[in-house]
Protein backbone atom coordinates (compact mmCIF):
# COMPACT_ATOMS: atom_id res chain seq x y z
CA UNK A 1 0.00 0.00 0.00
CA UNK A 2 1.55 3.36 -0.69
CA UNK A 3 1.67 5.23 2.07
CA UNK A 4 0.42 9.50 1.40
CA UNK A 5 2.59 11.88 0.80
CA UNK A 6 2.93 15.28 3.26
CA UNK A 7 3.70 18.67 2.02
CA UNK A 8 5.71 20.75 4.85
CA UNK A 9 5.62 24.24 3.80
CA UNK A 10 7.42 26.78 5.35
CA UNK A 11 7.68 30.58 4.85
CA UNK A 12 10.92 32.11 5.37
CA UNK A 13 11.86 35.98 6.54
CA UNK A 14 15.20 36.54 8.21
CA UNK A 15 14.93 33.39 10.52
CA UNK A 16 19.26 32.80 10.10
CA UNK A 17 19.22 31.35 14.00
CA UNK A 18 16.28 29.26 13.71
CA UNK A 19 16.01 27.68 10.13
CA UNK A 20 18.06 24.97 10.72
CA UNK A 21 16.51 23.21 13.72
CA UNK A 22 13.32 23.85 11.69
CA UNK A 23 14.47 22.26 8.35
CA UNK A 24 15.77 19.51 10.66
CA UNK A 25 12.75 18.56 12.16
CA UNK A 26 11.14 18.45 9.15
CA UNK A 27 13.74 16.35 7.43
CA UNK A 28 13.64 14.17 10.75
CA UNK A 29 9.49 13.12 10.61
CA UNK A 30 9.63 9.63 11.17
CA UNK A 31 6.53 9.49 8.30
CA UNK A 32 8.92 8.40 5.41
CA UNK A 33 6.55 10.24 2.36
CA UNK A 34 7.31 13.84 2.75
CA UNK A 35 8.34 16.58 0.81
CA UNK A 36 9.85 20.14 2.19
CA UNK A 37 8.94 22.97 0.69
CA UNK A 38 11.05 26.45 1.80
CA UNK A 39 9.62 29.69 0.27
CA UNK A 40 11.95 32.18 1.02
CA UNK A 41 10.08 35.77 1.04
CA UNK A 42 12.78 38.48 0.28
CA UNK A 43 14.93 37.81 3.02
CA UNK A 44 17.73 40.13 4.18
CA UNK A 45 20.17 38.02 6.03
CA UNK A 46 21.32 34.42 5.37
CA UNK A 47 17.92 32.90 5.76
CA UNK A 48 18.18 31.52 2.01
CA UNK A 49 21.68 30.22 1.86
CA UNK A 50 21.55 28.63 4.78
CA UNK A 51 17.83 26.99 3.95
CA UNK A 52 19.95 26.38 0.26
CA UNK A 53 22.60 23.90 1.83
CA UNK A 54 19.71 21.58 2.66
CA UNK A 55 17.96 21.45 -0.53
CA UNK A 56 17.64 18.14 -2.44
CA UNK A 57 15.37 15.95 -4.25
CA UNK A 58 12.74 15.88 -0.74
CA UNK A 59 13.64 19.59 -0.20
CA UNK A 60 12.86 22.35 -2.16
CA UNK A 61 13.61 26.09 -2.07
CA UNK A 62 12.28 28.98 -3.23
CA UNK A 63 12.58 32.48 -2.95
CA UNK A 64 9.67 35.10 -4.07
CA UNK A 65 10.11 39.06 -3.27
CA UNK A 66 8.90 40.38 0.12
CA UNK A 67 5.02 40.09 0.05
CA UNK A 68 4.61 38.30 3.06
CA UNK A 69 3.73 34.94 4.78
CA UNK A 70 0.55 34.00 3.54
CA UNK A 71 1.89 34.81 -0.29
CA UNK A 72 4.94 32.60 0.72
CA UNK A 73 2.57 29.55 2.02
CA UNK A 74 0.31 30.29 -1.50
CA UNK A 75 3.50 30.07 -3.49
CA UNK A 76 4.36 26.61 -0.88
CA UNK A 77 1.30 25.29 -2.17
CA UNK A 78 1.22 25.96 -5.47
CA UNK A 79 4.30 23.25 -5.64
CA UNK A 80 2.76 20.81 -3.06
CA UNK A 81 1.65 17.51 -4.43
CA UNK A 82 0.74 16.19 -0.67
CA UNK A 83 -2.14 14.29 0.30
CA UNK A 84 -1.72 16.50 3.77
CA UNK A 85 -0.14 19.77 4.50
CA UNK A 86 1.74 20.32 7.49
CA UNK A 87 2.54 24.55 7.64
CA UNK A 88 5.72 25.05 9.67
CA UNK A 89 6.77 28.52 10.82
CA UNK A 90 10.50 28.99 10.37
CA UNK A 91 11.37 29.54 14.30
CA UNK A 92 9.20 26.68 15.20
CA UNK A 93 9.75 23.26 15.36
CA UNK A 94 7.72 19.60 15.57
CA UNK A 95 8.36 16.57 17.90
CA UNK A 96 9.94 13.86 14.85
CA UNK A 97 6.58 11.36 15.56
CA UNK A 98 4.23 14.67 15.26
CA UNK A 99 3.25 14.42 11.23
CA UNK A 100 3.38 9.91 11.04
CA UNK A 101 0.90 9.93 14.01
CA UNK A 102 -1.37 11.73 12.73
CA UNK A 103 -1.54 10.93 9.70
CA UNK A 104 -2.63 7.39 10.88
CA UNK A 105 -5.58 8.96 12.73
CA UNK A 106 -6.88 10.79 9.52
CA UNK A 107 -6.05 7.70 7.06
CA UNK A 108 -9.24 6.37 9.37
CA UNK A 109 -11.21 9.69 10.06
CA UNK A 110 -11.39 11.10 6.11
CA UNK A 111 -12.45 14.78 5.74
CA UNK A 112 -11.15 15.46 9.81
CA UNK A 113 -8.18 17.20 10.86
CA UNK A 114 -5.64 16.61 12.82
CA UNK A 115 -4.39 18.39 15.92
CA UNK A 116 -1.67 18.13 18.75
CA UNK A 117 -0.54 19.88 21.82
CA UNK A 118 1.61 23.11 21.57
CA UNK A 119 4.53 23.94 23.57
CA UNK A 120 5.55 27.60 23.91
CA UNK A 121 9.29 28.45 24.88
CA UNK A 122 11.04 31.46 24.76
CA UNK A 123 14.20 32.35 22.61
CA UNK A 124 16.75 31.07 25.39
CA UNK A 125 14.61 29.18 27.70
CA UNK A 126 14.89 25.38 28.43
CA UNK A 127 12.39 23.59 26.31
CA UNK A 128 11.47 21.26 29.12
CA UNK A 129 10.65 23.80 31.75
CA UNK A 130 8.41 25.73 28.85
CA UNK A 131 4.89 25.45 29.39
CA UNK A 132 2.33 23.21 28.03
CA UNK A 133 -0.86 24.28 26.07
CA UNK A 134 -3.05 22.29 28.26
CA UNK A 135 -6.16 23.85 26.54
CA UNK A 136 -10.01 23.04 26.28
CA UNK A 137 -9.08 22.59 22.71
CA UNK A 138 -7.18 19.69 22.82
CA UNK A 139 -9.77 16.80 22.68
CA UNK A 140 -11.71 15.25 19.85
CA UNK A 141 -14.76 16.28 18.28
CA UNK A 142 -17.15 15.92 15.61
CA UNK A 143 -18.82 19.11 16.07
CA UNK A 144 -16.14 21.32 14.43
CA UNK A 145 -18.57 24.12 14.17
CA UNK A 146 -19.34 24.33 17.67
CA UNK A 147 -15.66 24.13 18.69
CA UNK A 148 -14.94 27.58 15.92
CA UNK A 149 -18.00 29.33 17.80
CA UNK A 150 -15.86 28.36 21.19
CA UNK A 151 -12.77 29.16 19.47
CA UNK A 152 -13.84 32.62 18.56
CA UNK A 153 -16.58 33.16 20.92
CA UNK A 154 -14.48 32.76 24.27
CA UNK A 155 -16.53 33.47 27.50
CA UNK A 156 -19.84 34.46 25.73
CA UNK A 157 -20.22 30.78 24.64
CA UNK A 158 -19.13 29.43 28.23
CA UNK A 159 -16.08 30.49 30.81
CA UNK A 160 -12.48 29.06 30.30
CA UNK A 161 -13.44 29.25 25.88
CA UNK A 162 -11.53 31.61 23.89
CA UNK A 163 -7.60 30.97 23.16
CA UNK A 164 -5.12 30.67 19.78
CA UNK A 165 -4.16 27.55 17.67
CA UNK A 166 -1.26 27.69 16.35
CA UNK A 167 -1.20 27.05 12.47
CA UNK A 168 1.96 23.85 13.14
CA UNK A 169 -0.06 22.01 15.33
CA UNK A 170 -2.80 21.14 13.05
CA UNK A 171 -2.67 18.31 10.06
CA UNK A 172 -4.75 19.44 7.32
CA UNK A 173 -5.91 16.87 4.37
CA UNK A 174 -5.39 18.52 0.41
CA UNK A 175 -8.68 18.26 -0.06
CA UNK A 176 -9.77 20.40 2.12
CA UNK A 177 -7.24 22.98 1.55
CA UNK A 178 -8.54 23.09 -1.95
CA UNK A 179 -12.33 23.76 -0.39
CA UNK A 180 -11.21 26.73 1.40
CA UNK A 181 -9.18 28.23 -1.22
CA UNK A 182 -5.73 30.51 -0.71
CA UNK A 183 -4.54 32.19 2.35
CA UNK A 184 -5.79 35.85 2.50
CA UNK A 185 -3.09 37.89 1.09
CA UNK A 186 -4.09 40.82 2.27
CA UNK A 187 -3.76 40.05 5.49
CA UNK A 188 -0.51 40.32 7.94
CA UNK A 189 -1.38 40.11 11.40
CA UNK A 190 -4.53 37.04 12.22
CA UNK A 191 -3.85 35.82 8.52
CA UNK A 192 -4.14 32.30 10.57
CA UNK A 193 -7.22 32.97 12.29
CA UNK A 194 -8.57 34.13 9.69
CA UNK A 195 -7.67 31.21 7.08
CA UNK A 196 -8.25 28.42 9.98
CA UNK A 197 -12.01 29.81 10.78
CA UNK A 198 -12.25 28.69 7.04
CA UNK A 199 -10.83 25.58 7.20
CA UNK A 200 -13.37 24.87 10.35
CA UNK A 201 -16.04 25.63 8.64
CA UNK A 202 -14.84 23.02 5.76
CA UNK A 203 -13.95 19.71 7.64
CA UNK A 204 -16.36 17.36 9.52
CA UNK A 205 -14.37 17.00 12.75
CA UNK A 206 -11.24 17.11 14.59
CA UNK A 207 -8.47 14.24 15.84
CA UNK A 208 -6.54 14.96 19.04
CA UNK A 209 -3.34 13.49 18.52
CA UNK A 210 -1.61 12.88 22.20
CA UNK A 211 1.73 12.76 22.73
CA UNK A 212 2.61 14.69 19.86
CA UNK A 213 3.80 18.07 19.97
CA UNK A 214 4.71 21.63 17.51
CA UNK A 215 7.25 23.60 19.45
CA UNK A 216 6.25 27.50 18.78
CA UNK A 217 8.58 29.91 19.97
CA UNK A 218 8.31 33.11 21.58
CA UNK A 219 10.51 36.20 22.19
CA UNK A 220 11.39 38.30 25.22
CA UNK A 221 13.90 41.29 25.06
CA UNK A 222 14.32 43.84 28.41
CA UNK A 223 10.65 41.83 29.07
CA UNK A 224 8.81 42.87 25.98
CA UNK A 225 7.18 40.57 23.67
CA UNK A 226 9.05 41.20 20.32
CA UNK A 227 6.72 38.63 18.19
CA UNK A 228 5.40 40.43 14.88
CA UNK A 229 1.78 40.03 16.60
CA UNK A 230 3.06 42.29 19.09
CA UNK A 231 5.01 45.47 16.80
CA UNK A 232 1.46 46.27 14.99
CA UNK A 233 2.00 49.09 12.90
CA UNK A 234 -0.94 50.78 11.13
CA UNK A 235 -0.76 48.12 8.91
CA UNK A 236 -0.65 44.49 11.44
CA UNK A 237 -3.91 46.66 12.92
CA UNK A 238 -5.89 47.49 9.67
CA UNK A 239 -4.84 43.40 8.81
CA UNK A 240 -6.47 42.35 12.43
CA UNK A 241 -9.50 44.27 11.54
CA UNK A 242 -10.15 43.09 8.50
CA UNK A 243 -9.72 39.51 9.90
CA UNK A 244 -12.55 40.35 12.53
CA UNK A 245 -14.74 41.32 9.71
CA UNK A 246 -14.30 38.44 7.39
CA UNK A 247 -14.78 36.05 10.50
CA UNK A 248 -18.06 37.76 11.25
CA UNK A 249 -19.16 37.68 7.46
CA UNK A 250 -18.34 34.20 7.14
CA UNK A 251 -20.56 33.01 10.51
CA UNK A 252 -23.22 35.88 10.15
CA UNK A 253 -25.92 33.01 8.13
CA UNK A 254 -24.88 30.31 10.83
CA UNK A 255 -25.31 31.66 13.73
CA UNK A 256 -28.05 33.51 15.40
CA UNK A 257 -27.66 37.23 15.46
CA UNK A 258 -27.36 37.94 19.06
CA UNK A 259 -25.30 35.34 19.62
CA UNK A 260 -23.17 36.46 17.36
CA UNK A 261 -23.02 39.91 17.66
CA UNK A 262 -22.53 38.88 21.41
CA UNK A 263 -19.36 37.42 19.99
CA UNK A 264 -17.73 40.07 17.83
CA UNK A 265 -18.07 42.70 20.54
CA UNK A 266 -14.88 42.28 22.61
CA UNK A 267 -12.44 41.77 19.77
CA UNK A 268 -13.60 45.39 18.10
CA UNK A 269 -13.39 46.97 21.50
CA UNK A 270 -9.92 45.33 22.37
CA UNK A 271 -8.90 46.62 18.73
CA UNK A 272 -10.77 50.01 19.41
CA UNK A 273 -8.92 50.84 23.05
CA UNK A 274 -5.11 49.78 21.47
CA UNK A 275 -5.49 51.58 18.12
CA UNK A 276 -6.42 54.55 20.33
CA UNK A 277 -5.02 57.91 20.14
CA UNK A 278 -1.98 56.61 17.33
CA UNK A 279 -4.31 55.40 14.73
CA UNK A 280 -7.61 57.40 15.59
CA UNK A 281 -9.49 56.37 12.34
CA UNK A 282 -8.81 52.49 13.33
CA UNK A 283 -9.70 53.28 16.77
CA UNK A 284 -13.35 54.75 15.50
CA UNK A 285 -14.13 52.10 13.04
CA UNK A 286 -13.83 49.05 15.85
CA UNK A 287 -15.27 51.13 18.61
CA UNK A 288 -18.13 51.76 15.78
CA UNK A 289 -18.74 48.39 15.05
CA UNK A 290 -18.64 47.78 18.76
CA UNK A 291 -21.78 49.93 19.26
CA UNK A 292 -23.59 49.23 15.87
CA UNK A 293 -23.06 45.44 17.34
CA UNK A 294 -24.41 46.65 20.89
CA UNK A 295 -21.76 47.63 23.33
CA UNK A 296 -23.01 49.47 25.97
CA UNK A 297 -19.42 50.35 27.57
CA UNK A 298 -16.00 49.75 26.71
CA UNK A 299 -14.15 47.92 29.09
CA UNK A 300 -10.25 48.73 29.90
CA UNK A 301 -7.93 45.69 29.45
CA UNK A 302 -4.90 46.76 31.42
CA UNK A 303 -3.28 46.29 34.95
CA UNK A 304 -5.30 46.76 38.09
CA UNK A 305 -4.33 50.35 38.74
CA UNK A 306 -4.94 51.38 35.19
CA UNK A 307 -8.09 49.63 35.29
CA UNK A 308 -9.51 51.10 38.53
CA UNK A 309 -8.31 54.47 36.77
CA UNK A 310 -10.53 54.01 33.73
CA UNK A 311 -13.63 53.71 35.84
CA UNK A 312 -13.33 57.10 36.86
CA UNK A 313 -11.74 59.00 34.17
CA UNK A 314 -12.47 56.45 31.41
CA UNK A 315 -10.49 54.52 29.08
CA UNK A 316 -9.81 57.42 26.60
CA UNK A 317 -7.55 58.80 29.18
CA UNK A 318 -5.62 56.49 30.01
CA UNK A 319 -4.76 55.09 26.83
CA UNK A 320 -3.35 58.73 26.08
CA UNK A 321 -1.07 58.65 29.12
CA UNK A 322 0.14 55.10 28.30
CA UNK A 323 0.54 56.85 24.66
CA UNK A 324 2.22 59.78 26.68
CA UNK A 325 4.54 57.76 28.63
CA UNK A 326 5.38 54.42 27.07
CA UNK A 327 4.47 55.58 23.28
CA UNK A 328 1.73 52.98 22.90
Amino acid sequence: MVKPLVSIIIPLYNASPFISKCLESAINQTWPQKEIIVVDDGSTDDSFEIAKTYQSKSVQIHQQQNKGASAARNLGLAHARGDYIQFLDADDFLSENKIELQVEVLEKNPGYLALCETIHFFNSSDILQSNRDKSWYNQTTDQPFDFLLKLIGGEVIGKGYGGMIQPNAWLVPSSIINKTGPWNEELSVDDDGEYFCRILLNTKGICFVPETFNYYRKYLVSGANISLSQQLTYKGYSSMIKAIDLKYEYLQTKVAVDLLNKMFIAPYVRVGIATFPKFNDLSRYAINKAKQLGAKKMTYSGGPVSLKLSRYFGWRVIRLISYWRFGF
